[in-house]
């Protein structure tokens, strides 16, 4: 393939390696504009009444959408009827679709949360499941595929005779695992 099509097999070749795994332009800008319509979602300062069409909506959570009315005390959260609107930790939620969209794996989301496994793989279900709702298939496959690399080289990396580092608990989950640790021996 290298001397029947030279530039085919170069473009093939950094990506079969990972050195090169930068996302095409229309790629990128989908990322970036699902990015940012989750950074405005997250960071809205003003909303509107749907009982009263009042304006003077008062946030009543930094860290999720949810507000209430000045006027009519009713209270409306911009995540209601969305894939979001009941997933815990919004903190999380744009570095998350950020190591997503760059193909990071579940233990790599992992690592950049502090969620368990199970948590980070249910959150990678429903960011994928928003990104197709929102028409960025292309964004999608690319992720699908820089996982399937990232499979790859991290079973090359174990065949070679090498060990991964162990994630951790979740840091979410360390006030439960409290009642079954072990209390401190006390010298005497």
């Amino acid at each position: 393939m290298a001397k029947e099509f030279p530039a085919l097999y170069h473009w093939w070749s950094a990506r079969q390696d990972r050195t090169n795994l930068k996302p095409p332009a229309h790629i990128a800008a989908q990322a970036q504009a699902f990015l940012s319509g989750l950074e405005q979602l997250l960071t809205t300062q003003q909303a509107v009444c749907s009982k009263c069409g009042s304006p003077h909506m008062q946030r009543m959570d930094e860290r999720r959408p949810d507000f209430r009315c000045s006027s009519c005390w009713s209270t409306v959260s911009l995540l209601h009827g969305t894939l979001l609107s009941r997933l815990d930790h919004p903190e999380h939620w744009w570095g998350f679709a950020q190591g997503l969209s760059n193909g990071e794996s579940v233990v790599d989301l992992q690592r950049r949360t502090g969620l368990c496994g199970p948590a980070c793989k249910r959150w990678q279900v429903r960011f994928m499941q928003m990104l197709e709702q929102q028409g960025h298939a292309e964004l999608v496959q690319w992720i699908t595929w820089l996982r399937s690399r990232r499979v790859k080289e991290v079973s090359d990396f174990v065949r070679d005779g090498e060990q991964l580092e162990a994630v951790m608990g979740s840091r979410y989950s360390a006030g439960s695992n409290r009642r079954f640790a072990v209390p401190p021996k006390h010298s005497r």
